[in-house]
Parts: C-alpha cells; sequence; structure tokens
C-alpha cells in the first residue's frame, strides 16, 4: 500500500452552502524547521520554547479561611509520625511547618489544601509560602483568584522572592491575569531580580528581550552574555538557548561542535526538551543537506521516554514517512495515540487526518471530528479552525455554523489566517450569526495582510465594487489583487483587470503602494 499524509483542507470540499467566493479554507502547511526535512500530514508549526513555567496545577476553589488542621491524608501511611508531627506544629502557628505541609500537599497533586497550608505561611510573612500561593492562585483559569494570587505577589516581591519578581515581569511581559501590558516595568523588575542570589530564569527572559529588542535596544553580544551568566548559574533554558544561538549562528558565529556539547550537557540533565531539541539539531543543523534521521529518531525516543508529547509526534512523522526504515503507518498511529496520551494537541490533529482519510485506519469521519475537537481543544490553531470547517459542512457530527463562528473566532486570535478568512464568510453571509460586512471586510483585511490569497481576491473584489465601505476604491482592489497575484498565479487575471481600470495617476499611486509594501513593481 502507498502511503499518504493526509490532506489539510480537504473538507473544505464539503462546503455544501453557496457562497459568492469559495468554500472556506483550511490553514495551508507551514514548515517544521527551517528546510522542512519532514512533510508532516496535518502540518503544524512546532511552539517556541515558552518562557520557564513557575507554577504548578490549579485550585479549584478559593483559599480557604485558616481553621484547626486535622492531619492530612496524603494517600501514604496514616501513622506517619513525621506527618502527625508537621499537623501539630502547624496548629501551634509554625509557619514553617505549614510551609511544608503546603509543599507535600502540592508534590502529590493537592493544589487546594496546598493552597489552605501555604495561606497560612503566607499571613505569618512566610517569604516562600506568599510566593507560592501566589503562583498557584495566578495559574488558575478563574479572573476571581487573580487579585487575591496579585496582593501575595507583591508581598513575596517586598520580601526579596526572586521567583516573584520573575513571575511578576512575565505578567506584565504578556499583559495576562488582568495585568496591563508594561514592558517597561518588567524589564526593571528583572534588572532588579538579576542582582539578587538565586536569579536564573531571569536571565533567560532578559536574553530573549535582548535578543528581540523588546524593551531594550536589540543587541546579540547582550543576549549572549546573559544566557552565559544563566546558564552559569544553573539555569537549563539558558543552556538550551545557548544550545541553539550556536547551532543557528545568527548571534554568535555557527559552531556545531559547540552546540552539541551544549545539547547534550543540557540533556545529561534529564530534561525532554533538551533531547527534543537535539534530535532537531541532527535533522536540521549537523548538515542540513543530509540530515542524520537514525540520530535524530535517537534523540526523539529519548525525549518521548521522558514525557515529551511533541517529541513522540515527531517520532511518529517519521515512522509515517519512513525517515528511519521502510514507512511505518502501524508504529506511526501506535506513536500518535502515545503522544495524544500526553497531552500533545497535534498528535490528536494527525489522528484525525488519518481517520479522515482512511490512511492505516478506518476511514471514519466521526472519529475525524473527535479527535479534531480534542486538538481544538487543547489550544492548536490549526484544528480550531478544522473544527470549525466541520461543524459548517457536518462532517462527521450536526452542522452548527454557530458553534463554527465561535471555533474560528478562537483561531483567529492565534492569527491562522484561514480563520480570519472563514469568520470574515461567515460574517459576510450571516452563518451562525448576523449579517455584518463591515467586520467581514475588516477580517478579510487582516488575513489578506497575513498572505491569505482567498482573502485577498476578495478584498480586492469589495473593494472595486464598494458595496461595503460605500464607495469604490479602484486603488485598493489593485493593490489587493496584485498582492494575491503574485502569492498564486492564478489570480492574475484578476489583478490584471482591477489594474487596467485604473487611470495614469491611480497607476502611479498603486506603484508607490506596492514599493511602500516591499512587494515590487505592477505586474511584477
Amino acid at each position: 500500500m502507498k502511503l499518504r499524509a493526509p490532506l489539510v483542507g480537504c473538507l473544505s470540499l464539503l462546503w455544501m452552502v453557496a457562497l459568492p467566493f469559495g468554500p472556506l479554507q483550511a490553514q495551508a502547511p507551514v514548515p517544521v524547521a527551517p528546510t522542512e526535512p519532514v512533510a508532516k500530514p496535518n502540518q503544524a508549526s512546532p511552539e517556541p520554547l515558552p518562557p520557564p513555567a513557575y507554577s504548578t496545577s490549579l485550585p479549584s476553589s478559593p483559599a480557604p479561611a485558616k481553621t484547626e488542621i486535622a492531619t492530612p491524608d496524603l494517600g501514604s501511611n496514616p501513622a506517619d509520625p513525621e506527618l502527625e508531627a508537621l499537623t501539630k506544629r502547624a496548629n501551634e502557628g509554625d509557619a514553617v511547618a505549614a510551609l511544608q505541609l503546603g509543599n507535600r500537599f502540592l508534590a502529590s497533586g493537592n493544589p487546594t489544601m496546598a493552597s489552605t497550608f501555604y495561606q497560612t505561611a503566607a499571613q505569618a510573612n512566610q517569604v516562600e509560602a506568599q510566593e507560592k500561593l501566589a503562583l498557584l492562585l495566578l495559574s488558575s483559569e478563574n479572573p476571581a483568584f487573580w487579585p487575591s494570587g496579585h496582593s501575595w505577589l507583591d508581598k513575596a516581591i517586598q520580601g526579596g522572592s526572586v521567583v516573584a519578581m520573575e513571575k511578576q515581569a512575565l505578567v506584565l511581559l504578556n499583559g495576562s491575569n488582568g495585568r496591563e501590558r508594561s514592558v517597561d516595568q518588567a524589564v526593571r523588575l528583572l534588572n532588579r531580580s538579576r542582582q539578587l542570589p538565586g536569579a536564573k530564569e531571569t536571565f533567560f527572559v532578559l536574553g530573549n528581550l535582548a535578543a528581540q529588542g523588546i524593551g531594550m535596544p536589540r543587541d546579540g553580544a547582550i543576549a549572549l552574555a546573559h544566557f552565559q551568566e544563566g546558564a552559569q548559574r544553573g539555569s537549563l533554558p539558558c543552556l538550551i538557548a545557548l544550545h541553539k544561538l550556536y547551532r543557528e549562528g545568527t548571534i554568535v558565529p555557527k559552531d556545531p561542535a559547540k552546540a552539541e556539547q551544549l545539547g547534550k550537557q543540557a540533556s545529561d540533565q534529564g530534561d525532554s526538551e533538551a533531547a527534543y531539541q537535539m534530535a532537531i539539531y541532527f535533522e536540521t543543523f549537523k548538515d542540513a543537506a543530509n540530515p542524520d534521521w537514525k540520530e535524530s529518531g535517537r534523540w526523539l525516543k529519548i525525549a518521548s521516554d521522558r514525557g515529551s508529547g511533541g517529541a513522540t509526534t515527531r517520532l511518529a512523522t517519521y515512522e509515517l514517512n519512513g525517515k528511519l526504515g521502510k514507512p511505518n503507518v502501524t508504529e506511526a498511529i501506535r506513536l500518535y495515540r502515545l503522544a495524544a496520551q500526553q497531552g500533545d494537541a497535534e498528535a490528536c490533529f494527525q489522528l484525525s487526518g488519518l481517520y479522515r482519510e482512511g490512511n492505516g485506519l478506518p476511514q471514519d469521519a466521526v472519529a475525524s471530528a473527535g479527535w479534531c475537537r480534542l486538538a481544538a481543544e487543547r489550544g492548536l490553531g490549526m484544528a480550531q479552525n478544522e473544527y470549525g470547517i466541520m461543524l459548517v459542512s457536518g462532517a462527521g457530527l450536526t452542522r452548527n455554523p454557530a458553534e463554527a463562528a465561535q471555533w474560528f473566532q478562537r483561531a483567529a486570535q492565534r492569527k491562522i489566517p484561514a480563520a480570519l478568512f472563514n469568520l470574515a464568510a461567515l460574517n459576510e453571509n450571516g452563518l451562525g450569526m448576523p449579517a455584518n460586512p463591515a467586520e467581514a471586510l475588516r477580517l478579510y483585511e487582516a488575513a489578506a495582510k497575513e498572505n491569505h490569497v482567498g482573502a485577498q481576491n476578495r478584498l480586492a473584489v469589495l473593494l472595486e465594487n464598494g458595496a461595503v465601505t460605500g464607495a469604490r476604491d479602484p486603488v485598493g482592489a489593485a493593490y489587493w489583487g496584485e498582492r494575491g497575484a503574485r502569492n498564486d498565479p492564478k489570480s492574475a487575471d484578476l489583478a490584471k483587470r482591477l489594474r487596467a481600470a485604473l487611470s495614469a495617476d491611480q497607476q502611479g499611486e498603486l506603484q508607490r503602494r506596492l514599493e511602500a509594501a516591499g512587494v515590487g513593481s505592477v505586474g511584477g
């Protein structure tokens, strides 16, 4: 049997509502690595390395007020003398004992009880308890917890907590947890925390800011210095960042041997992300012209065994595409299922595609929709867009354009161009919502700016006839027609027609707009 990867976008063929411009759009594939050596079935780009995580899990309800504490059950020996002694001391007002009980509950997977003991210790000005309670509250998806979390975070910062400063800086950088974004405040906090003993991840964040020129001038030398300082202090993310710098050669001269040494040093600490990055190194960077699939697969297996769902998914794709020998769809499916169990959204999306295409699995639209929804719920933008298409077309589930609009909206927030286009289509046609031509025009333009050809062509037509704006915009129409033609030669006829309708002055204005956008000359 000849294997083939599932095609992204085939669901658009099931679109049965007559739109004036064609079917809904699935997101086009994007590379998984600079040289795209792996052709994935439902292609999704790997997530960038996130800032370090400082919290563990979420409280399900606000921390209760302090009461007399019974000996807690941690699922161990109920006659544990140490546990009974800690409980007795906590009841007598010992903040250190309360902190230790909180730590034990957090380690046992009970953040709600942990927050109870942390609150007891935090009220006694135990700084470590204040920081941990703040992190638990701020990690909750319930905004009602956030004000209390910010209050405890501020107290921990006053007490000199480096971790609290780092968390506050990330909140300010991201504008999260109900706080407005303030890069300047974040940088001031980071510059304060880097002077204190115990600062490690501070240097990872500062290094990234310097490398990108956020909140400070872009300076590779300063970024390198921050990463080096953080690595010396024991920051694993900084060590991985140095590995990436030396393998890519963007800030420092490319040095494969140095990159390999740093990557192995990071992986020796048992970290799954470090092992995954070593796999990418052998796949893409050591010898781009001749990827070492066997060695890369070995590192992916190490990362997978350490719990990395992303590594397991990539290993599955190797098997599917025959990178480790003959294509092995059975092994690929096993690995995709394992990755899904490890929490990887992309693995769920791949399984959806395999069920949809009947590639190694029975063709099953219902199963395809179920796996796609799971990937969408786990935050994969491409899956959110694809699931929206399923809801509009009724592929494997009941048609529901109103719910589809919600999923397109979620994907659009992740800047998925096809989702912006699809949401615009629903707004224009009044599907699942009242018709809103002005909003449709705005969304088409947002997708067009992301180089979505369908949006560029539709925007050109809308500006040409002026039906939405109330006034024709021939130059704007020709501009987007030209942009569409540059991305897809099939759009050349539309661009030519719109261009031919312009006066000489309008031709000049079109030329200036194209040059300003850096897309060349008219008809180029």
